[in-house]
């Protein structure tokens, strides 16, 4: 029922009750205890509705219908990475149906804000490879729209800017030279080479040397500050007690001492024979004496 009521208020335009229906399926994407994978190919073609609809509210110059998309775009990443190893290609075919409202020279910016805002959910891989490639092109678009409708327009571009820049940053070599930066994006190239100069390629130089440092002391909490890490560096380095080696004590030479014998001391007499027994006694072997386990008390006088 929910896909047929999120169709019936998009023709109705009736936001707040499109943004309560695309909450209530987010919440149920989100409950664990629930599979609905049955029900994907329904849920599909609703949510693709809400992100790339042309109007989805009535007055679209006073209503939030961005943030619409925006929470439409969140629910269509989260069903992609849910169900994308169960459901056959939910990815590709999300990002198929998405590449063409750019090929559309009809489609309106609020529809291609809906396609970008879910690319850019689902992934920098995904920007990298569909998105950047289009950025020229959107980029006459965005100026276009700002000549006539700058609200739009720049929300779209800071849209394009904020995502792309972190992708840019990487693929671009120091120094950020603007007119570069126009010949390889278009009209959106100086708004990147100011994102990047000013805002991310301080961090990126910074991230670089925390990954080198990590490498180099194979530490794995790649989230570790950089001072930390340079500490744990330095303690890493210093060598532990079972490394040190504790230093040589001399031999000492063992000596044997031999006693030697008294000058005063008297020969001991030699020790008497034992008697020869009688004759008639019998056996001439001592009798072994009882063991201590095998004594009684009356054996003791």
């Amino acid at each position: 029922a929910l896909p047929i009521w999120i169709k019936l208020n998009i023709v109705q335009k009736k936001m707040s009750s499109l943004v309560a229906l695309v909450k209530m399926v987010k919440a149920l994407l989100s409950n664990k205890n629930l599979n609905l994978e049955k029900y994907i190919h329904k849920l599909l073609p609703a949510i693709l509705s809400v992100v790339v609809g042309k109007q989805l509210c009535a007055r679209p110059d006073q209503e939030n219908h961005w943030s619409l998309r925006e929470v439409g775009a969140q629910v269509l990443a989260q069903i992609c990475k849910s169900f994308g190893a169960t459901t056959a290609a939910v990815q590709s075919r999300v990002t198929k149906l998405l590449s063409q409202v750019f090929s559309d020279d009809s489609s309106s910016l609020p529809q291609r804000y809906g396609a970008m805002v879910t690319l850019c959910e689902l992934g920098t891989d995904v920007c990298k490879n569909i998105l950047l490639p289009q950025l020229k092109h959107e980029g006459e678009i965005v100026r276009k729209a700002i000549e006539t409708d700058k609200a739009t327009g720049e929300k779209v571009q800071q849209l394009l800017v904020q995502h792309l820049g972190p992708i840019v940053v990487t693929l671009q070599s120091p120094p950020d030279v603007v007119d570069v930066y126009r010949r390889d994006y278009g009209f959106l190239g100086t708004a990147l080479c100011e994102h990047v100069s000013t805002k991310l390629r301080a961090s990126h130089a910074k991230a670089q040397q925390r990954i080198q440092l990590q490498k180099k002391a194979g530490i794995r909490n790649w989230q570790t500050p950089l001072g930390e890490q340079v500490k744990q560096i330095q303690e890493k380095q210093k060598p532990t007690p079972t490394q040190q080696q504790p230093k040589a004590q001399p031999q000492q030479q063992s000596r044997t001492i031999t006693p030697q014998p008294s000058t005063n001391q008297k020969p001991l007499p030699p020790m008497p024979s034992a008697p020869k027994p009688a004759a008639g006694t019998g056996s001439t072997a001592a009798k072994p004496s009882a063991p201590l386990s095998t004594i009684n008390l009356s054996d003791i006088t």
